[in-house]
């Protein structure tokens, strides 16, 4: 036996590359990352933004059925929901989300007559709703802290719409484009 061959060290044979692509170099770095990113993921989710699934036509055109949209929960922790934005509004549990436009806000008083929308009793113009319907409200004044909301399918009859007053504590947030 020659002594290169009585001193050299027995060298771990390299990982599989099916290995190394799963597990990388290092079992502990990879470990690190993965629950890294789990808790980024978890916060992210739970905090920051929260996908909604839409399942309705009551936003058409503005809002596509059958779709997948993020909402910014950290959009109203700052300022207050403006008129025209579409929030995201809690049903029944956090896991139930509807997506209406806000369309009236604090101490304003709202009706429709004929179709048309009217706040403090002047007539108001909505570009963004399909203006086919014929939706009649009386006159109501809205609370401090009261919002009202209704989707941009005006076609569809009021009473099939979840629209109407909301209160701020509701609005989880503002949806992300």
């Amino acid at each position: 036996m020659t002594d290169a061959a009585a001193t050299s060290v027995p060298t771990k044979p390299a990982p599989s590359w099916g290995r190394r692509l799963v597990m990388g170099r290092d079992i502990r770095v990879t470990l690190i990352r993965a629950t890294v990113l789990a808790l980024v993921c978890i916060v992210l989710f739970k905090f920051v933004v929260r996908p909604a699934w839409t399942d309705g036509i009551s936003m058409t055109p503005t809002i596509q059925n059958h779709r997948l949209y993020f909402i910014n929960l950290l959009a109203y922790n700052f300022q207050d929901p403006q008129r025209g934005d579409i929030v995201a509004i809690r049903g029944h549990g956090r896991s139930f989300l509807y997506l209406k436009r806000v369309i009236a806000l604090p101490g304003e008083t709202i009706a429709f007559f004929d179709g048309d929308l009217h706040i403090n009793g002047d007539p108001f113009e909505e570009p963004y709703s399909n203006q086919g319907g014929r939706w009649t409200m009386p006159p109501r004044r809205l609370g401090p802290d009261q919002y009202f909301v209704a989707g941009d399918n005006r076609s569809m009859p009021m009473h099939l719409h979840l629209a109407g007053v909301t209160d701020r504590d509701w609005i989880e947030g503002k949806i992300l484009w």
